[in-house]
């Protein structure tokens, strides 16, 4: 495999042609832009970008992350370099001010550059459905965290020319329902429902960690390819129940020391049947005993926790589990305690 590099550029200038300079041509990218799948999943692929950046301000916010991370070490670094011109040379703090300047204003003016850049070279087809960044996420997850991991629930908004709604009727799921289906390189994903506002569908057990890319099919017309980073685990729990079954809630909590169940998706990949060792449960931070884990019987995409709670919780009214596989928290979930 051959992976071709150059002078990082990526920031030179907010308005650089999307398209290779005929004067100056580039081999690869010529010949990858004559492929018709390649250009078509380059052209979504900076179609998604300039979205990204536009609808989330995920470039700008990213900026400003970094920005504050960094700021008091470099103003405090008396070597620091900048490249001044075509050289290197010793770098002030206005230089570095200016040149987190030049950053901020990239960000505002390159998405609109791009999503123009775009349109002026790819048309998608008529009546497809369109997916932009955050429209597919994990089950559960935050407005802020699109996680999704192998066999785990996740929803797609998007809009389906669908007269009507379908939902599975039965296990194994099936991966079309009303002529819709989601493709993805391990394979058309299970469908838990299709709306005409949405998908709900179970990630590929098999999906390997990383980017890939996810697309709607309604009926034959396909969506712009989606790039969504698949994570070997997201794990959030979507529910929880006493032993008994019944719903934990204000008027009936968790009492010291009794069995809590807990439902969560994203926890592990489905191609194993019960939780890997280095699974764990916290509740408030403390490492919780778990009495079994494994998938949900009966059901798809969904992990199940019998845990025992800890024997007291002192004064509070909630109590937060987590769930943690190689360290790596999920998002926390609260539920009612009664405290001692």
């Amino acid at each position: 495999m051959l992976l071709a590099w150059d002078m990082d550029g990526a920031f030179v200038d907010a308005r650089w042609p999307v398209m290779p300079d005929p004067a100056e041509p580039n081999v690869l990218v010529r010949r990858a832009l004559a492929v018709p799948a390649l250009r078509q999943l380059y052209f979504e692929m900076l179609d998604q970008a300039g979205h990204a950046m536009a609808d989330q301000q995920w470039l700008a916010r990213e900026i400003e992350r970094l920005y504050q991370l960094i700021r008091q070490p470099v103003y405090d670094d008396q070597y620091k370099l900048c490249r001044i011109g075509d050289g290197i040379g010793p770098c002030s703090n206005v230089l570095f001010e200016a040149a987190v300047d030049f950053l901020r204003d990239f960000a505002n003016v390159r998405p609109d550059f791009l999503k123009q850049s775009v349109a002026n070279e790819y048309t998608p087809t008529a009546g497809a459905p369109v997916i932009r960044p955050g429209d597919l996420k994990g089950l559960g997850q935050t407005a802020d965290n699109f996680a999704v991991a192998p066999w785990s629930l996740a929803a797609v908004k998007t809009t389906l020319g669908l007269a009507r709604d379908f939902y599975a009727a039965s296990v194994p799921l099936p991966t079309a329902l009303g002529g819709v289906n989601v493709q993805t390189a391990a394979g058309d994903a299970e469908l838990v429902q299709v709306r005409r506002d949405g998908i709900l569908l179970a990630v590929p057990p098999t999906l390997a960690a990383g980017p890939q890319v996810f697309r709607v099919i309604d009926n034959g017309r396909s969506s712009n390819a989606l790039m969504v980073e698949v994570r070997p685990t997201a794990s959030v729990i979507l529910g929880a129940t006493h032993a008994t079954g019944a719903p934990i809630s204000n008027q009936f909590p968790v009492v010291g020391g009794e069995l809590v169940v807990l439902y969560a998706s994203g926890a592990w990949a489905g191609n194993i049947a019960t939780a890997p060792a280095e699974l764990s449960v916290t509740v408030n931070g403390a490492a919780a005993k778990i009495v079994w884990a494994g998938w949900a019987p009966g059901f798809v995409g969904l992990s199940q926790f019998v845990i025992q709670a800890p024997a007291s919780f002192g004064a509070g009214s909630t109590a937060s589990a987590t769930v943690l596989l190689d360290g790596e928290p999920g998002l926390p979930y609260a539920f009612p305690v009664r405290g001692n």
